[in-house]
C-alpha cells in the first residue's frame, strides 16, 4: 500500500508550560460530510483562534473537529495580572458618562477594580510573541497525536476493506462462470415452451427463423457480461484508491454505490437462483463497506 487512509476519528492532546504561561489542549475529530472547526475556550484567544482554525485545515480535510483550548500564567506581574485593555475601557467608559452628564465625581480606584474582569488574567487576549509560539506548539503536538491515530485507524480500515472487496471478485467470478449456464438454460426454457405452443396448435407451424431470432433476444437479456466487466472496473478502481490513499472517502463512497447497483442488475438479469444466493453475500460485503467507508477521510 503505497499510502493509507486516514479515518475522521481521532483524539490527541498536549500540556506544554513556559514562558510564563501553560497551555492544556484537546483535539477530537468525529465523522462529518465536510470539514467543521469548533474552537472552544473558557477565555477568548483572539486573533490566535483563527491560526488554530489555520492549523487544523491543512491537516484535516473532512470531519467535524472540536479544539479545547485551556490556559494559566504561571508568572505574575502588574501587567500580567490586570487585564489593562478593559481596565482602559473601564476608565474611558467612566470618563465619558462624568463628560456627557455633567458629573463632579472624580473616577476612584476602587471603582475599577471591582470591576468583573479587571484581575482575571485569563482573560487578557492579547499574547506575547513567545505566548503565541507556545499555543501553536502545543496545537500542532495534539494535531500530530489525533493524526497518527486517524493514520493507524486509517490503516486498519483499509484492510478491512481490501478484505470485502475479495468477496465481491469471487462473487464476480462465481457470476463469470455461470453466465453460460444461465443463458443456455434461457433458451433451452423458451425452446421448451414454443415447443408446447406449437403442440397446442392445429393446422399451424411456427416460424423457425422467428422462434430462433426470440430465443436469441431472450437470451441476450439474460446475458450479464456487461454488468461483470464493469464490476470488475469499480472493483479495481476501488483497490487503487485504497491503495493510493490521501482525501478518498467520498469517492470509495460513489464506487461502493456503483458496485452494489451492478450487484443489483446482475442478480436481477440472471434469473438464476445459485446467482441470487452469490450476489447477496456480495451486497452484505457492499454495506460492510460502505459503514467503513463513512469513517474514511
Amino acid at each position: 500500500m503505497k499510502n493509507s487512509l486516514y479515518s475522521m476519528t481521532g483524539f490527541g492532546s498536549s500540556y506544554i508550560e513556559r514562558a510564563g504561561i501553560k497551555f492544556q489542549i484537546q483535539l477530537r475529530c468525529v465523522n462529518q460530510k465536510g470539514l467543521r472547526v469548533n474552537v472552544k475556550s473558557k477565555f477568548s484567544i483572539g486573533v490566535l483562534e483563527k491560526t488554530a482554525r489555520e492549523l487544523i485545515a491543512k491537516n484535516i480535510k473532512r470531519g467535524n473537529v472540536d479544539l479545547f483550548i485551556e490556559y494559566t500564567r504561571t508568572e505574575l506581574s502588574p501587567d500580567s495580572m490586570i487585564n489593562q485593555k478593559m481596565a482602559k475601557i473601564v476608565v474611558d467608559t467612566y470618563r465619558s458618562l462624568i463628560s456627557q452628564n455633567n458629573l463632579k465625581d472624580e473616577i476612584a480606584i476602587s471603582d475599577i477594580i471591582r470591576f468583573p474582569g479587571i484581575f482575571d488574567k485569563e482573560m487578557i487576549t492579547e499574547f506575547t510573541d513567545e505566548e503565541s509560539e507556545v499555543l501553536i506548539e502545543s496545537v500542532n503536538k495534539a494535531l500530530e497525536l489525533a493524526n497518527k491515530m486517524r493514520l493507524n485507524e486509517g490503516r486498519a480500515t483499509a484492510e478491512v476493506l481490501l478484505g470485502h472487496l475479495s468477496s465481491i471478485e469471487k462473487f464476480v467470478e462465481f457470476a463469470e462462470k455461470r453466465s453460460p449456464v444461465v443463458v443456455n438454460n434461457t433458451q433451452l426454457k423458451i425452446k421448451d415452451r414454443l415447443a408446447e405452443l406449437e403442440s397446442h396448435l392445429q393446422n399451424h407451424e411456427l416460424d423457425q427463423a422467428i422462434i430462433e431470432r426470440e430465443v436469441m433476444i431472450f437470451a441476450d437479456r439474460s446475458d450479464i457480461s456487461e454488468e461483470t466487466d464493469r464490476l470488475n472496473n469499480h472493483i479495481k478502481q476501488f483497490r487503487d484508491t485504497v491503495c493510493a490513499g490521501g482525501e478518498a472517502g467520498k469517492k470509495l463512497e460513489f464506487i461502493a454505490q456503483e458496485m452494489l447497483r451492478e450487484t443489483n442488475t446482475i442478480a436481477s438479469k440472471g434469473s438464476d437462483a445459485e446467482i441470487l444466493t452469490a450476489a447477496i453475500e456480495s451486497k452484505l460485503a457492499i454495506e460492510k463497506i460502505k459503514e467503513q467507508v463513512a469513517n474514511i477521510e
